[in-house]
């Protein structure tokens, strides 16, 4: 649930940081690309999905890193 509030932030508090930074690079693009070309409502449905994915994809994630050993994403 804190993952879905505060997104790229809890990723960094759990030292997640590499998808961290793609993930906001992502929203913050898509977002002000809809913007730009009058899509309001679309790029508000698009942060709330982006919202989503943090707080999907953020269990998995510390998941593989802490007892799978993995490195997200090198």
């Amino acid at each position: 649930m804190l993952a879905f509030f505060f997104g790229p932030f809890y990723y960094l508090a759990k030292g997640l940081w590499r998808q961290a930074i793609l993930y906001f690079i992502l929203a913050v693009a898509l977002v002000m690309l809809l913007e730009v070309t009058g899509l309001g409502k679309i790029s508000r449905a698009v942060g709330y999905g982006f919202a989503a994915v943090y707080g999907i994809r953020a269990n998995v994630s510390y998941y593989k890193k802490v007892v799978l050993g993995e490195a997200p994403w090198l």
